[in-house]
């Protein structure tokens, strides 16, 4: 049996990966993400795929395969068309990202989906937290009764269900490798088909504060047979992206970037040094579910004698994954921003969802004008999304540090314009510390070389000529065809 390799995403781009492997009539997926690329073309903040038409403009703006019968049959219209068996036995998840596994949320219920402990409950935790709709149904599904009035509390519900990784006992051989990478718990894949070896690395790094994760799988990899290595290579060809990034800061801004930091105790060491000698209010910006960088800066406030102001949405991850992370929303070291919801009440009822009730109800909790009051004692979190608080907490100084990734999209660099343009407006003091959630280009061709694979095939990237230059066994895979290998 010779077993067959579609690429449905990640081809050229930063994410959406979709990996479809085949052999002895069994069908894998590795991760099934959504590609912000691709979604970024036709989709924006205010111009989303109608719910209305259930999987429609997904499929005719060519977001997710057009496969059929992989789909939840209620998405579909006209509904419940016929359809057998899933083609698909399971989907495996490298990690919980959401250009990685979101568009799961699309896949037949029947189908399972498997990842590592964490990655199932920060999913979990994710969808809990978040706003709803289809994109956001990961375990529990409402089905919809399209062109039916029925009131949505009657709509009929399911659950998908989600494994650990090594509860798949299917002909195909799938084992699980721990790696670092700005979330917890990723991971890639080795996968034993009939006729060879395929590893799949997802997302990964070697330089922060988990690196001995990746050292020490990549270490048992060396040496072993492998005949395709699908890597991925975001560092590599990504030149563009950062020049933008640094012309925006030094227009914007007014400040040259910088320098790239190479190791989270590097980020946290020039944090304490701008941090520590201010008497102003500190921001800081970061992934809300990197838990490595929350750990730093909740270090970095304990250092320098402040409090860390959380948003709800981390306070509920850190009460959902408390037993891995080791700290909780109720922690003597941390603040909990109270934001108005509704018309401004703070009362319970005012629009506020039912998992954030009793978190409401700490005794760490604080509205804006409590925070006002001891802002210059705090470092608060004060992303993208959560600049309108400034409005409210009106510093007329401060220190803002920049800590999570570029834009790696024309939608996201956008949205990074209007960032700076906020902190240019509020006068902080503008600081860009972040480790990248990605090896480095060179660190990336070391891996290549000390792996070396019979066949490469770079996903989650822009640098494809670059690896086609350097490697001669680079495949380029054609998106939703057979890979010739």
């Amino acid at each position: 049996m010779v077993s067959e390799i579609y690429f449905y995403g990640g081809l050229n781009q930063i994410g959406g990966n979709k990996i479809l492997i085949k052999d002895s009539g069994e069908s894998l997926f590795f991760d099934f993400g959504v590609s912000f690329e691709d979604q970024g073309r036709f989709f924006a903040e205010f111009l989303k795929p109608r719910g209305v038409k259930g999987l429609g403009d997904y499929l005719a703006f060519g977001l997710i395969p057009d496969i059929p019968c992989l789909y939840r049959t209620d998405l579909s219209i006209p509904p419940n068309y016929p359809c057998g068996k899933p083609p698909v036995d399971a989907v495996f998840l490298s990690h919980a990202h959401v250009d990685h596994f979101g568009y799961v949320s699309l896949i037949e219920e029947d189908v399972p989906i498997y990842g590592s402990e964490i990655t199932n409950k920060i999913i979990e935790s994710y969808e809990t937290s978040g706003t709803g709709g289809i994109e956001k149904e990961y375990l529990n599904i409402k089905k919809r009764p399209y062109g039916q009035y029925i009131n949505y509390r009657q709509w009929p519900k399911a659950t998908r269900h989600f494994y650990k990784w090594d509860d798949y006992k299917g002909g195909i051989q799938v084992n699980f490798f721990d790696v670092d990478h700005s979330v917890w718990g990723a991971g890639g894949y080795e996968i034993d088909v009939s006729d060879r070896k395929v590893i799949y690395t997802g997302d990964f790094r070697q330089h922060s504060m988990r690196k001995d994760l990746t050292k020490n799988s990549l270490k048992k990899l060396k040496g072993k047979d492998i005949d395709i290595l699908i890597i991925e290579g975001t560092n590599v060809g990504n030149e563009a992206e950062e020049q933008h990034t640094k012309m925006l800061i030094e227009t914007i801004i007014g400040k040259p970037l910088n320098k790239k930091l190479t190791s989270e105790e590097e980020l946290k060491e020039k944090a304490i040094n701008i941090i520590q000698p201010s008497k102003s209010p500190v921001f800081v910006d970061f992934g809300i579910r990197d838990f490595d960088r929350f750990k730093t800066f909740y270090e970095i406030a304990q250092e320098c004698d402040r409090k860390l102001v959380i948003p709800i949405k981390l306070a509920k991850h850190l009460e959902d994954l408390q037993s891995y992370i080791g700290i909780g929303p109720s922690d003597g070291n941390l603040l909990i921003f109270h934001e108005p919801k509704g018309l401004g009440s703070y009362h319970e009822q005012d629009s506020y969802k039912k998992w954030e009730r009793p978190l409401y109800k700490l005794s760490n909790v604080k509205k804006s004008d409590e925070l006002v009051k001891q802002m210059n004692s705090l470092i608060i979190f004060m992303d993208f999304f959560h600049l309108k608080n400034l409005v409210d907490l009106k510093p007329s100084e401060g220190i803002y540090i920049h800590s999570t990734t570029e834009p790696f999209s024309e939608e996201a660099a956008v949205d990074f314009r209007r960032h700076l343009e906020w902190i240019k407006f509020f006068n902080l003091d503008y600081h860009y510390l972040h480790v990248s959630g990605h090896m480095s280009a060179p660190e990336i061709f070391q891996v290549i070389e000390d792996l070396a694979p019979k066949k490469l095939i770079p996903v989650h990237t822009k640098g494809i000529e670059l690896f086609k230059k350097r490697y001669k066994n680079t495949i380029t895979p054609i998106l939703g065809k057979k890979t010739p290998l």
